[in-house]
């Protein structure tokens, strides 16, 4: 059977250096959100119509593409989804991917303190690299948005606040390491540390990664790790 383990998290959490750690350690290939993203940043400014259009054959073929990666070998996705409609329509991509697949499909919530977050976001390795870098433009995100908790999915929230990356990486795949920060979880509502998955209002669609203010038609999909 073949993993399809689920990163989501806000802006500056981490997820690509989690989710590196852990396919190393899994041998397994690495879906990174900016994949998808970065061919319509490099051509094409978010008002153009061109950039939605080429973002979405993007992901539609290396959605496609990813059905056909090796039986067995684990696939690791990095996200920044938001609990809507549009969001939860995007990871539907990656149920139908794991039952393609005669996978497992499992998610991981990333949570972060605001102040650790904060600190993460503006990290030299961010610049240059179209990230958001912003406080201002995270802070705008966290206070309107929650993070996308799938339903019907095995699923795990984890509070990364005080978590080296690699301890991060072991705690987002055994599940079992430091109990205060995670919790493995049945279909229900997530309560761990940090980790408040309550559905607000919902986001709509679009994509978000820049130090621009928060779009008022903006999807969370693209938010940067």
């Amino acid at each position: 059977m073949s993993l399809v383990l689920h990163l989501n998290g806000w802006p500056g959490t981490g997820k690509r250096t989690i989710a590196g750690i852990v396919a190393a350690r899994l041998g397994a290939r690495l879906l990174d959100n900016h994949v998808m993203l970065n061919p319509a940043e490099a051509l094409f400014e978010r008002e153009d119509p061109h950039h939605a259009a080429l973002l979405d054959a993007v992901r539609h073929l290396t959605m496609a593409y990813a059905e056909k990666v090796s039986p067995g070998t684990p696939i690791i996705a990095t996200d920044a989804l938001g609990d809507d409609e549009a969001d939860a329509l995007l990871f539907n991509r990656y149920r139908t991917l794991a039952a393609r697949r005669d996978g497992r499909l499992m998610s991981v919530v990333l949570d972060i303190s605001w102040q650790e977050n904060v600190r993460r976001l503006q990290g030299a390795e961010r610049a240059g690299q179209r990230k958001l870098t912003r406080p201002g433009v995270l802070r705008d995100l966290r206070d309107r948005y929650r993070l996308l908790r799938p339903a019907d999915v095995e699923a795990m929230c984890l509070d990364v606040s005080d978590l080296a990356a690699e301890d991060a990486a072991s705690a987002s795949w055994t599940g079992s390491a430091l109990p205060d920060a995670a919790r493995r979880l049945q279909p229900a509502p997530v309560h761990a540390a940090g980790c408040t998955m309550t559905r607000r209002r919902a986001m709509p669609a679009g994509s978000m990664t820049e130090n621009a203010p928060c779009p008022k038609q903006a999807s969370f999909w693209s938010a940067t790790s």
